[in-house]
């Protein structure tokens, strides 16, 4: 398994174990987990696959425009998705 596999499937663990998270409770249509959970829908279909680079790149920067615009900075939540974005970050660079 190569290095770029390996960064893949700890994305796709993180991004499915905060899914779960997020899923675990009944969230209102419209409200902050329920935007959160269809970006990581999103971010999961571009990252996880083999997709070109720049699709990837522009995926990761609407993933982090909306945790950087709609979240509060000092939440569980916005720490896991920045650490989502970081171990995308990696997979970028490793395309």
């Amino acid at each position: 398994m190569s290095e770029r596999d390996l960064h893949q499937k700890e994305l796709i663990e993180k991004i499915d174990s905060l899914q779960k998270t997020i899923a675990m409770k009944r969230h209102e249509k419209d409200s902050l987990e329920w935007y959160l959970g269809n970006h990581l829908d999103s971010y999961l279909k571009v990252m996880g696959s083999d997709t070109p680079k720049v699709d990837m790149e522009r995926a990761d920067h609407i993933f982090g425009r909306f945790c950087i615009d709609s979240m509060d900075w000092d939440t569980s939540i916005f720490k896991e998705c920045s650490a989502i974005r970081k171990l995308g970050g990696h997979l970028i660079k490793l395309s």
